[in-house]
């Protein structure tokens, strides 16, 4: 049982959340499948559960009447019920274009595969944290959306603090490389934090990438924590071959310095 309160899933809760998925998605046998029941207390909205919380049909809850019939008898039986699909404007398939963040809702059948990705980042078992996850596959097998509308959404809702020590995720893209990695990589970076004045700032971050300072990309970061320093930034890359393919040699360079030099920001 999730109790959901008017700041919606945080913390703990979210990391006992994100057990409570796998163990539901991760088994074939439905029977050993963890049943989930989202309970809302006082004035929470179902629109606050997160992603893949919001496929269970969510009860309200006072915290003090007794829990409903229907949801009582849902429990003592291990009864996941799916919940009611909301209507969805337009047409909900995207063809042979990969889904983005902004149509998370729409992507589903990779809950499995996605949770599976989120456990690598494991800072808290005592090793080096992960830095870099790669996903591989064939041509169309579908990575960026798994990606852009399964792993982004989650991350940004602070899925991660469990694992890393932080809840508050900066991201910066999903870029594509593109023949110029180093102007891309800096209109995203500009995106990401700049104000009205992007392209000042924009032209400023293309100088400092460009330096002969390696650390200079997580010198201009470390400005952008929180002052509780309960911030991380992820840099999240679509197509990263066309580093190889597009990009010329130079171009590839001047990419690749300034992130392996960043360090931890």
């Amino acid at each position: 049982m999730v109790l959901v309160g008017r700041d919606g899933v945080r913390r703990w809760i979210g990391a006992e959340t994100h057990v409570a998925l796998i163990r539901h998605f991760g088994p074939h046998d439905d029977e050993k499948r963890l049943p989930i029941f989202p309970l809302l207390l006082s004035d929470t909205r179902a629109d606050a559960l997160p992603a893949f919380l919001n496929l269970f049909q969510a009860h309200e809850w006072t915290g003090i009447d007794p829990l409903p019939t229907e949801l009582l008898n849902q429990i003592s039986g291990r009864i996941s019920v799916t919940s009611v699909t909301a209507r969805i404007e337009g047409c909900p398939y995207v063809g042979l274009a990969a889904y983005t963040p902004k149509q998370a809702h729409l992507f589903f059948g990779r809950q499995k595969e996605t949770l599976h990705a989120l456990s690598y980042f494991n800072g808290r078992r005592g090793g080096p944290p992960v830095r870099w996850l790669q996903i591989e596959g064939n041509s169309g097998s579908g990575k960026s959306s798994l990606m852009n509308a399964g792993l982004l959404p989650l991350i940004g809702e602070g899925l991660l603090w469990r694992r890393t020590g932080f809840e508050c995720w900066i991201r910066i893209g999903p870029m594509m490389p593109g023949v110029h990695p180093v102007d891309m990589l800096a209109e995203h970076l500009a995106r990401a934090f700049s104000g009205p004045h992007r392209q000042e700032e924009m032209a400023d971050i293309r100088h400092r990438l460009e330096s002969s300072d390696d650390r200079a990309l997580a010198e201009w970061l470390r400005g952008r924590k929180s002052p509780d320093n309960d911030t991380a930034f992820l840099l999240a890359l679509d197509q990263f071959e066309e580093l190889f393919t597009f990009a010329e040699e130079e171009q590839r360079r001047r990419f690749d310095r300034p992130l392996c030099g960043s360090g931890r920001p």
